[in-house]
């Protein structure tokens, strides 16, 4: 996850890294080492096309029957679980089902990414909006999914290239400057950072509220495993 500061944004814990950039503000960012990585090991697991792994989580309900994955397959940054690893929790007769598993997948990365974002809100961060980019922002139910676990409109970029969008968009500001135009950095992204309409999602209350409880959930499971030794 990333955002623009006017200040940076320091933080103890030492899970929000505090970038400068190229228009004299800050760069906040909480950094994943788990997000397609996951949905990508259940896939090919499975076997499954892109639109069959989409089907399969649609077919899941929300919370996956309550069934919890804990996403951590290469270590992790946000938290910080350098040697942690990936854990399947709630697993019963019932529940233990392709469909739950990939979505719990989904969930369980979706809810770390909503760790990230509470960690940079804690820091005096203000969101009121999410852009993705990227592979996995391709999917419709993934992006509804991460929409609900922040609490906030979400629409996908029609470039799948974000990251070199904004190296461009950094280059960009200097290179005005440098020949005398003054284009201030909300400018140049009012007409070089294109959003897809159509991908557009609005979260929705009562989702918004049981991932919060999801994500208690997860944070709890994290804290009591990773203290002794066992995540």
């Amino acid at each position: 996850i990333y955002g623009v500061h006017n200040q940076p944004l320091i933080d103890p814990q030492g899970e929000v890294a505090a970038f400068c950039d190229s228009t004299d503000k800050w760069l906040p960012l909480v950094c994943t080492m788990n997000a397609t990585v996951v949905t990508e090991a259940v896939r090919k697991h499975y076997g499954w096309e892109y639109r069959q792994m989409e089907d399969a989580v649609f077919q899941s309900p929300m919370g996956a029957q309550g069934l919890m994955m804990l996403p951590y397959f290469q270590g992790e940054r946000t938290p910080s679980l350098p040697d942690g690893c990936g854990m399947l929790h709630g697993l019963t007769t019932s529940n233990y089902t392709s469909s739950n598993i990939m979505r719990a997948a989904m969930e369980g990365v979706s809810l770390s990414i909503g760790y990230g974002m509470l960690r940079l809100c804690e820091l005096g961060f203000e969101p009121t909006s999410v852009k993705v980019t990227g592979g996995g922002a391709k999917s419709a139910e993934w992006r509804q999914i991460i929409s609900d676990v922040l609490g906030l409109p979400l629409v996908k970029l029609k470039t799948d290239e974000g990251a070199a969008l904004g190296a461009a968009l950094q280059a960009a500001v200097l290179f005005f400057r440098h020949n005398g135009e003054d284009l201030t950095y909300e400018e140049i992204i009012s007409y070089a950072v294109t959003p897809d309409p159509e991908t557009m999602c609005e979260p929705d209350d009562a989702c918004h509220t049981f991932y919060q409880e999801q994500l208690a959930r997860q944070q709890y499971l994290v804290e009591t495993l990773h203290i002794p030794g066992f995540l």
